[in-house]
């Protein structure tokens, strides 16, 4: 939750990590895939990168794996080797604790704003 509110990134879950973004109301873009909402599918699709972290990027998170759309970069950090690109070809894998990688990732980055992003989550 961090990494979002530092990085002022949307950020959206499946079903079972719901309860996480009460913390995040500002970010929260709400439920992606087959049980997701219109909403946060959309800005799934809209994305130009995304970050999967501690998922393994199966057919429900994934609207059966019709996003993100072909050619949107991803990556994806999580602990089981066996998840890791085995729904994202060609993802950036990060074999690592989700909660450390995103402390280090996040002191490798400099606060931003994104504004744009932001304002589009609120228009959904």
């Amino acid at each position: 939750l961090a990494f979002a509110r530092r990085q002022q990134v949307p950020v959206s879950c499946g079903l079972d990590a719901k309860a996480l973004m009460a913390g995040l109301p500002a970010f929260d873009a709400g439920v992606t895939g087959t049980y997701g909402t219109d909403a946060a599918n959309r800005l799934l699709a809209e994305a130009d990168f995304v970050l999967f972290v501690g998922s393994e990027a199966g057919d429900q998170i994934t609207p059966n794996w019709k996003l993100p759309l072909p050619g949107v970069r991803t990556a994806q950090i999580g602990t089981e080797p066996a998840d890791l690109g085995r729904n994202l070809p060609g993802a950036l894998l990060v074999p690592a604790d989700p909660r450390l990688a995103l402390e280090a990732l996040d002191a490798c980055m400099q606060p931003r704003r994104r504004d744009a992003w932001l304002a589009r989550l609120q228009t959904l």
